[in-house]
């Protein structure tokens, strides 16, 4: 089908019925055009769509808002497609970013390493498509050494991680976007590799592919087949003995990551953790 055919279905208006049986325009979201993908794409939050989906751009497990194509199976994180939009002149190629992100700049490249796999230095999952490589001017005389430093790669998503997180409340919280962790990861007691958030007051540590794993993973057993609609126990994080505030300030450190990571409005993320996860104490 022609991308002009395309477009004129997609833009049409759809019929509905008011309380006195009469009908009335509903106008339909506007489709977008998103490079390497030949027919249009509409918008969509999460809560339109009952499970996750495979990004076409950065081929990662997607959850959160997400455009669609009309005509095909084929889905796209809303970030990965508004960076391959033409009509978004925001979306840049080259981006500067602050510690921990590499010094230089993130360049925006449309595929996959074609030699050595590579990890995302973030939540050290594979990079399989759409992705930043770092670009690092240095007159640095190891060779190799600058060469693996412009190896570098991040998902678009994790390329996009805020420095700091503060709490919106009468208690300072602070998250700091690290290299390292500095205490035991809630999720993987400390098994897995990759940066971190790390809370100022010491009392919770999650490194982002722990918490962006631990999320896909518990919305897919939620949805599985037979599952949907019986309720089971949430996925347990443990959290040591320090008091209430402790439980209060872990699940609030978990919302507002899954919230950087995936876009998802607050109340939104609050509904999946009670749903999903149960914090209980060691």
């Amino acid at each position: 089908m022609k991308m002009s055919s395309c477009f004129g279905k997609c833009l049409c208006f759809c019929k509905t019925e008011d309380s006195d049986g009469k009908q009335k325009g509903k106008n339909v979201e506007k489709p977008v055009v998103i490079r390497g993908h030949d027919h249009p794409l509409l918008p969509h939050d999460q809560k339109e769509r009952g499970s996750t989906y495979e990004c076409k751009g950065c081929q990662q497990l997607g959850f959160g808002p997400y455009y669609s194509c009309i005509n095909c199976n084929v889905h796209y994180h809303k970030h990965c497609g508004d960076l391959l939009r033409p009509d978004i002149s925001s979306a840049a190629s080259a981006v500067r970013k602050r510690p921990p992100y590499p010094t230089g700049y993130l360049v925006l490249k449309e595929k996959a390493p074609s030699r050595a796999p590579r990890c995302c230095v973030a939540c050290g999952d594979r990079v399989l498509g759409l992705r930043y490589k770092v670009r690092r001017r240095s007159s640095n005389p190891f060779r190799l050494l600058s060469r693996h430093l412009n190896n570098r790669a991040f998902h678009p998503l994790c390329a996009s991680l805020p420095k700091q997180i503060k709490a919106n409340g009468q208690q300072e919280i602070v998250l700091e976007l690290e290299k390292k962790i500095r205490g035991e990861c809630l999720i993987c007691k400390d098994k897995a590799r990759g940066w971190a958030y790390n809370s100022t007051c010491g009392l919770c540590c999650y490194h982002v592919g722990c918490v962006k794993r631990k999320i896909i993973q518990s919305w897919q057993e939620e949805e599985a087949p037979g599952k949907r609609g019986k309720k089971k126990n949430g996925t347990i994080i443990y959290v040591k003995r320090a008091g209430r505030v402790t439980l209060e300030i872990a699940k609030w450190a978990f919302l507002q990551i899954i919230q950087a990571l995936f876009w998802f409005p607050a109340p939104m993320v609050e509904d999946l953790i009670a749903k999903l996860f149960d914090f209980i104490f060691e």
